[in-house]
């Protein structure tokens, strides 16, 4: 079978000693016949919703191939291509077995899984946080229905503007603008999505909206805040877009209004929906707001390479911390509402990236796992708050950078 990684194998012994009712019964691969179902492939690849024809057995249960009704010519998939199958949404925790050539159903990596869920799902249930649930099919639906619903009462409320609706794979757009500035805007969001999801390791093709993400963009200043008085008791913001939340089913909507520089509104609408997707990615765990607006900040100038915003704030960071050799005490809470300090997040993020993407990527996922921000820096990097700037301090040339007296 594939090789696992140490901690699966802990997690596996861990997932052994639930019991038996709640590790599920062995799946019969011979029941994939005729079912819709999802796939997750070989070389982070995932098809979503897909059909099976038929099935091929070994004549002992394990499965050797897998042949697929598609809108084209059937699809073969060999066993070994396969990495997971899911059907209503719940794995089969299936591994590939070399020396036979057939995928089976593999008990260790369910009770690894079922463990390693469990205890996350607890860490998080400390802090009210929750893991988000695997979406089937229907509930895709049921999100779809309740998307256009609120779509179709917003057109309500600016009977007066000519809004049209746009679709990709990942977002739903209602906007007013003009039909070729949507078709940049869904590049853009497009392009975003596929560049979060390299980062998080997310399989290509993989959907972790609540149904799509959900965009209103606005021709007008007016029109924007109108609808953020209405929605959210925002009328008074001076921001030019925001993101906003359901803790309780996860869906997203990202309002924005277009600005005099098209690539600066297309740079904040990236910069706004990364806070999205931030949001939906595993648990409802909240990532800190230094991180959450460093990493939108690298994610929108990434994307939109002529953005300049989030360049200026980074090197007035820079200035900052050279000029007073240490950082805001409340700079790591919820204080970081100047732009010197957004560009001090994206300095940080791209620092931490640079040293080392992998235990970047645990850092971030830990944090949606449960632990604390600072306990999950600690964990990937081996890193406090304090060893963070001064290493950071010493690749700007300010050799003690530290946190300011409280």
């Amino acid at each position: 079978m594939r090789r696992r990684s140490p901690i699966i194998a802990v997690l596996a012994v861990l997932g052994a000693l639930l019991p038996a009712s709640v590790r599920g019964e062995v799946p019969d691969f011979q029941t994939l016949t005729g079912r819709v179902i999802d796939l997750e492939l070989s070389g982070r690849r995932y098809l979503s919703g897909v059909e099976v024809e038929s099935v091929q057995q070994d004549g002992k249960g394990g499965l050797t191939e897998l042949k697929l009704k598609r809108t084209e010519e059937p699809t073969v998939v060999a066993a070994s291509q396969i990495m997971e199958i899911l059907v209503n949404a719940e794995p089969w925790d299936v591994a590939y077995v070399a020396d036979r050539k057939l995928l089976a159903h593999s008990p260790e990596e369910r009770t690894a899984r079922l463990a390693y869920e469990s205890e996350t799902a607890g860490r998080l249930a400390k802090s009210k946080k929750k893991l988000w649930p695997r979406l089937t099919a229907a509930a895709v639906a049921k999100a779809m229905e309740e998307h256009h619903e609120h779509i179709a009462e917003v057109k309500k409320l600016f009977p007066k503007l000519n809004f049209k609706t746009y679709e990709s794979p990942y977002f739903l757009v209602c906007s007013d603008l003009p039909e070729a500035d949507v078709r940049k805007m869904l590049k853009a969001l497009d392009s975003l999505y596929d560049e979060l999801c390299e980062g998080f390791r997310i399989p290509t093709g993989k959907n972790i909206w609540y149904g799509k993400c959900i965009i209103h963009a606005f021709a007008a200043k007016e029109s924007f805040l109108a609808w953020e008085e209405h929605y959210y008791k925002a009328g008074q913001t001076k921001a030019g877009g925001r993101a906003h939340w359901n803790y309780g089913t996860g869906r997203v909507i990202v309002s924005v209004y277009e600005s005099k520089q098209f690539t600066n509104f297309v740079g904040l609408l990236t910069h706004e929906t990364t806070h999205g997707f931030l949001h939906r990615y595993l648990s409802s765990a909240e990532i800190p707001k230094w991180l959450n607006e460093g990493v939108s900040d690298w994610a929108a100038e990434s994307v939109v390479a002529a953005y300049d915003g989030p360049r200026k704030k980074q090197l007035q960071a820079v200035d900052y911390c050279r000029q007073n050799k240490t950082i805001p005490n409340g700079f790591f809470g919820e204080d970081i509402e100047l732009g010197w300090r957004y560009g001090m997040g994206t300095n940080l993020a791209k620092f931490l990236s640079a040293r080392d993407k992998d235990k970047y990527r645990e850092f971030a996922v830990g944090i949606k796992e449960g632990y604390s921000p600072e306990e999950s820096l600690q964990r990937s990097f081996g890193l406090s708050y304090a060893d963070l700037l001064a290493a950071y301090g010493k690749k700007i040339g300010v050799s003690e950078l530290k946190l300011a007296a409280p």
